[in-house]
């Protein structure tokens, strides 16, 4: 795609091929350092002082210059409609790779470009959403909602040919956590639905985690974590009828935390604080902290989430904390980006709404095409 020294100008007009017109003093033209065919492609870039283009192209005959692709132009990333006047055209290195990121939950179009050598794919599963606490009378055993699971991670690579010329990438969504419990002994409600598995096609998939259970009169077990081919998601946490709440595990490689679980109250009447939520990504740069967990002043917080666009799995959301009194039972805290488990909601004395359940961290879709 790089050829030493090749300049060669053109007075060609609009946005179709351009005829070159040889190659200017000291250089060579472009069918000496390339050829003619489809398959000898190369970056051009056309410099017409306020009109210019950059893409990648071949030669369809010695002088006839195709513009397969465009990289950047004048013209908003379209072909440049040139005007009448002399132009120079050279070569340029390589544009190395094309990076596509899908952050929007649900089906997606990745479309393959001309010139396509090798696509990598780096996706995270969604985390799983949390359930609520149960709301239950004095005296009588009641548990915080279970904490979402975190979203696996999963990277591959393929030689271009192999794929589609367009795949469709969807991306996991998070769900929604399980609403407060403002009927009296009853069970909280559970998160809608694991959290959504990440694909790229049908060549690649980074599992969701699961989602936390309802907070009952009985232990609530922890959730398992989404699987991926770079790292499983950490489990979200439980509640046990002691009232205390397990704390979410952190994943594997760079995949997703699981939230803390919600806490709950023992038959004794003593309510518990939260627990915290698992850090993000273990081989992350820098510590992608956990959410911290509530207590009978605080909230639960989400932690520190991965940039906008990376692809590392993020933290685990806090669990709730209960109350022993009317005073009322906090919720748990959404997981963070991308992935991460939500924390758990409290459980509530009759008479009182449970915390209520809360959203997984969405998944993510990288695609890079290398040329």
């Amino acid at each position: 795609m790089y050829a030493a020294k090749i300049k060669e100008t053109t007075t060609g007009t609009g946005t179709g091929n351009l005829t070159l017109a040889g190659a200017v003093a000291n250089f060579q033209t472009f069918n000496t350092g390339f050829g003619v065919g489809a398959t000898a492609q190369f970056v051009y870039v056309i410099d017409g002082g306020s009109e210019w283009e950059i893409g990648l192209g071949h030669l369809s005959a010695s002088t006839t210059l195709v513009r397969d692709t465009v990289y950047a132009s004048s013209n908003g990333g379209s072909l440049t409609s040139f005007s009448a006047g002399t132009k120079t055209v050279f070569n340029s290195w390589a544009r190395g790779a094309i990076v596509d990121t899908f952050t929007a939950t649900g089906a997606n179009t990745w479309t393959k470009r001309a010139g396509a050598q090798t696509v990598f794919a780096f996706l995270i599963g969604a985390g799983g959403p949390s359930g609520s606490g149960r709301q239950g009378a004095s005296g009588a055993a009641r548990t915080g909602g279970g904490a979402g699971a975190g979203g696996g991670c999963s990277i591959w690579q393929w030689p271009a040919a192999m794929l589609g010329s367009t795949e469709t990438v969807t991306v996991g969504s998070g769900g929604t956590g399980g609403a407060a419990q403002a009927s009296t002994t009853t069970d909280g409600n559970p998160g809608s639905a694991n959290g959504g598995d990440t694909t790229f096609g049908n060549w690649l998939r980074a599992g969701g985690g699961a989602r936390g259970l309802a907070g009952t009169a009985t232990t609530v077990a922890a959730s398992a974590g989404g699987v991926g081919t770079h790292g499983t998601g950490g489990a979200g946490g439980g509640c046990a009828t002691t009232g205390v709440a397990t704390a979410g595990a952190q994943g594997t490689l760079m995949a997703a935390g699981g939230g803390g679980g919600g806490s709950g109250i023992p038959t004794g009447n003593t309510a518990q604080n939260g627990v915290a939520g698992a850090a993000g990504a273990p081989l992350h740069g820098s510590v992608l902290t956990g959410g911290a967990a509530g207590t009978g002043s605080t909230s639960s917080t989400t932690g520190t989430q991965a940039a906008t666009g990376e692809v590392a799995g993020g933290p685990g959301g806090g669990g709730g904390a209960a109350s022993g009194s009317t005073s009322g039972a906090r919720s748990g805290a959404v997981g963070g980006n991308y992935g991460g488990g939500a924390g758990g909601g409290a459980a509530s004395l009759n008479g009182t709404t449970s915390g209520a359940g809360a959203a997984g961290g969405p998944g993510i879709a990288v695609v890079i095409t290398s040329f």
